[in-house]
């Protein structure tokens, strides 16, 4: 569905799925919880082709379902995966999921072996969160840890799968080419800065994998 419009933050998304791959299970979600509230999402189901799309668009949709009534991500992810588990055995997903209080600033997260979001703050660079946790799918009973940043006006926050920092199949590089995309597209932003940074990301390579980017500015 379309991305909400909320006064006060600017939005931008983007995703790329290479020519010749198959449907993947890459996801980002933004919804509004309440005058307040508003839940975050991103993540990757292992694997190509159907299966993958189809359990993509389960978990996305049943992290907006569980928030509808807990919020505490911790309780939602938990949630999530014990029925992940008992319905789709074999299936591996990461995810992060958050709910970002408009009124506090605060963003109150977990991390399901996804890779840490990273904020951009005026005059203190680019970081990534703190926080770590299980994938979901491999244990029904698994506890996840919740995790809280203040967020003032003129900070960043950007989202992503692991396609976009996986273009030469090395991690760690990918990191570091992601930061410098971001500090960069920063300084001079394009009218989508997701666009933006996937642009400056791999330049004029084809991406080997689905990649997500979602931003809050």
């Amino acid at each position: 569905p379309e991305i909400p419009a909320i006064p006060g933050l600017r939005i931008d998304t983007f995703y790329a799925t290479p020519e010749t791959a198959e449907i993947g299970g890459d996801w980002f979600d933004v919804f509004v919880l309440s005058d307040r509230l508003i839940g975050l999402s991103i993540g990757d189901v292992t694997g190509h082709g159907l299966r993958a799309a189809a359990v993509m668009g389960f978990v996305r949709q049943a992290l907006r379902i569980v928030a509808r009534r807990e919020h505490d991500p911790t309780v939602v992810i938990a949630d999530v995966n014990e029925i992940l588990c008992a319905d789709e055995r074999g299936i591996i997903v990461t995810a992060f999921f958050g709910l970002f209080d408009r009124e506090r600033g605060t963003l109150t997260y977990t991390l399901a072996g996804h890779g840490a979001p990273f904020v951009a703050t005026r005059g203190a660079g680019i970081a990534p969160l703190e926080g770590s946790g299980l994938l979901l799918g491999v244990d029904p009973a698994a506890r996840f840890n919740r995790y809280e940043r203040q967020l003032v006006p003129g900070d960043s926050l950007i989202l992503y799968t692991d396609g976009i920092v996986e273009a030469d199949r090395n991690y760690l590089e990918g990191m570091r080419d992601l930061e410098t995309a971001i500090a960069n597209e920063l300084r001079d932003p394009a009218p989508n800065i997701a666009a933006g940074i996937h642009q400056r990301v791999f330049h004029d390579r084809l991406p080997r994998h689905d990649s997500a980017l979602l931003t809050l500015t």
